[in-house]
């Protein structure tokens, strides 16, 4: 998986937040990188994804992605 860090968070309902890669050529359509989380469990991980390489991402945040990347757009 290739992975430029530049994830953010978005909110999809009160309780389901999701890591996700900012639209570029679609307005509105983020690639959603993990499973839904809750609000600090998303912040922490886009936080991890952001600053560290994909080898030195800590098990927790391995576990909170999606199995298959991206393929779900919200």
């Amino acid at each position: 998986m290739t992975f430029d860090g530049n994830c953010i968070v978005v909110q999809v309902t009160e309780s389901e937040w999701y890591v996700a890669i900012a639209p570029v050529a679609q307005p509105g359509a983020y690639a959603v990188l993990s499973r839904p989380l809750g609000q600090r469990e998303a912040f922490r991980v886009c936080k991890e994804m952001n600053e560290l390489e994909g080898a030195d991402w800590p098990e927790a945040t391995r576990g909170a992605m999606r199995p298959s990347l991206p393929v779900y757009r919200i």
